[in-house]
């Protein structure tokens, strides 16, 4: 039971799969992004669980294999990659200048490290 003021994440409607396909389409074209002609299915979702923890926990998987939004979320890892790299720089270059921050945790900041940075910053 949903509560009156809550917010949904998820929600039905009525629309086909072709007229989803259509409006991923007309977004691609629209901004430019070029699909090769057999990208013309929606992501499946699956999930595995993680049952080395307690409690169990799931690893969520979007298969994009021939999908019509696959290059848009390629280039969305690409920039929020680049997001998240200029982030942890800056984060690294206030823990060197202040001393008093020598102790502090960034918990926010060690979850998004990475080990492949592929942007630089120019700040």
């Amino acid at each position: 039971m949903q509560k009156e003021n809550s917010v949904q994440t998820y929600k039905r409607v009525n629309i086909s799969e072709m007229e989803i396909l259509a409006s991923h389409e007309s977004f691609n074209n629209k901004h430019g992004i070029q699909l090769e002609e057999n990208f013309n299915k929606l992501p499946t979702f699956h999930w595995l669980p993680k049952v080395h923890t307690r409690p169990y926990k799931f690893r969520y998987i979007v298969n994009l294999r021939s999908c019509s939004i696959k290059e848009l979320s390629v280039r969305m890892t690409f920039v929020l990659q680049a997001i998240k790299t200029h982030v942890n720089k800056r984060a690294q270059r206030a823990l060197e200048r202040s001393p008093e921050t020598k102790d502090f945790k960034f918990p926010f900041f060690i979850a998004l490290s990475t080990t492949s940075d592929t942007w630089q910053s120019n700040s």
